[in-house]
């Protein structure tokens, strides 16, 4: 299954089956059990990176299109 990364500004409320992550202001709930959430930190910055699956990223509209509505700069993660 194809999986992409994304990488939201922050990750607000945990409940035990999902996360409230922020893109651009806008808070999207991920479930956990289709996703993977770490964070690190970079000289006083904190990073967040989500693996998701594709259909996931689509849904959410995380995946960047063409006119003609095929995915652009995908990579596929295994």
């Amino acid at each position: 299954m194809a999986q992409v990364i994304v990488y939201p500004h922050a990750i607000g409320r945990i409940t035990e089956n999902a996360f409230l992550a922020y893109f651009d202001g806008e808070g999207v709930w991920l479930p956990k059990s289709q996703v993977k959430a770490e964070k690190r930190e970079l000289d006083g910055h904190t990073e967040y990176r989500v693996k998701m699956p594709k259909w996931l990223a689509d849904k959410h509209g995380f995946t960047a299109k063409n006119f003609d509505g095929s995915s652009i700069h995908f990579h596929q993660y295994e």
